[in-house]
């Protein structure tokens, strides 16, 4: 199971203080809410709606651990919804970022078609808005048996311009499981090799 921090109370109140309604926050809320849904559950969910490139410059990427960055624009569509009058990337969208970016270190070792299995001890911290940057860094833990990877992940924003004044604050962290694509169920017929599930599940 997944678990979310509850010390977000501080986000909510700046989102309530900028005229952030607060049936729009619940419903941050709830989005968060959806990664305490066990890990089956949230590996169907990612494989059926990620569809965005999350990771737009890679600084450093190798066999082990990346850096990188995400530029969030107001061109971005999805902000329209998330949320109107207060424009900030999804926490959704910051764990594909760490994703994406821990899919490249393992492509670096010959392991493609990865998948996001699990997220543990996730904690959100400060919003990320147009014009400011999601720093993504991600470290190779250790390997399982069953195959699976363990990556250490951790989202920062800057907030304020370069200099002084300037302060650089935990936007999003957590340990990521990335396993194998798993396309077919043992015993399958060849009529059903790469089935999906309703949900766009691996079956």
């Amino acid at each position: 199971m997944t678990s979310v921090s509850s010390s977000d109370a501080r986000v909510r109140a700046e989102a309530f203080r900028a005229g952030f309604d607060m049936a729009s926050i619940s419903a941050c809320d709830a989005e968060i809410a959806q990664f305490s849904l066990p890990p089956a559950a949230v590996s169907a969910w990612y494989l059926s709606t990620m569809h965005f490139k999350l990771v737009d410059q890679f600084l450093e990427l190798t066999d082990t651990s990346a850096v990188a960055i995400k530029n969030v624009t107001a061109a971005e569509e999805y902000l329209q919804d998330h949320f109107p009058g207060f424009p900030v990337l999804p926490g959704v969208f910051m764990i594909e970022a760490l994703t994406q970016a821990a899919r490249a270190v393992l492509e670096k070792r010959g392991l493609a078609r990865m998948v996001l299995g699990e997220v543990k001890a996730l904690r959100y911290g400060s919003f990320v808005r147009p014009g400011e940057t999601l720093r993504v860094e991600v470290s190779l833990e250790k390997m399982k048996e069953d195959g699976s990877f363990v990556f250490k992940a951790q989202g920062t924003v800057q907030k304020g311009l370069a200099g002084v004044d300037a302060t650089v604050e935990t936007a999003v962290s957590g340990r990521l499981i990335l396993r194998p694509l798993r396309n077919q169920a043992v015993g399958a017929t060849p009529d059903q090799k790469g089935a999906s599930s309703p949900m766009g599940a691996e079956v």
